[in-house]
C-alpha cells in the first residue's frame, strides 16, 4: 500500500521512536496489527464509500435477516446501541 506525500515526509523527518517495554506486550502487538488490518482493509474497500466497520456491519446484517440494531449493537459489537445508530442510518440510506 503506497503511503501518501504527507506520511513519508513525516516518517522521513521524525527521530526514530523506541516503544521500551511496549513491544513485549502482546495486547500493545495486537493492536498495532489490528490498526494496519484496519488501514489494509479500509483501503481495499475504499472505492464502496465506506470503512471497515460499516462494512462490518453489512455483513453481519446480510448474514442474519431479520437481526434487530439492538442485537447488533449488543451482542455483535459490546456496544450501547445509541454509539451505533449514526453507523446503522449511514448503511440504512445504502
Amino acid at each position: 500500500m503506497a503511503r501518501t506525500h504527507g506520511e513519508r515526509q513525516e516518517t522521513e523527518s521524525a527521530p526514530k521512536i523506541r516503544y521500551g517495554e511496549l513491544n513485549s506486550r502482546l495486547g500493545y502487538f495486537l493492536r498495532r496489527a489490528q490498526y494496519w488490518a484496519f488501514k489494509d482493509v479500509n483501503s481495499r474497500i475504499a472505492h464502496l464509500r465506506i470503512d471497515v466497520v460499516r462494512y462490518s456491519i453489512l455483513e453481519v446484517a446480510s448474514a442474519n435477516p431479520g437481526l434487530s440494531q439492538k442485537l447488533l449493537a449488543i451482542r455483535v459489537y459490546r456496544a450501547a446501541p445509541l454509539s451505533l445508530c449514526s453507523s446503522v442510518i449511514f448503511v440504512q440510506t445504502r
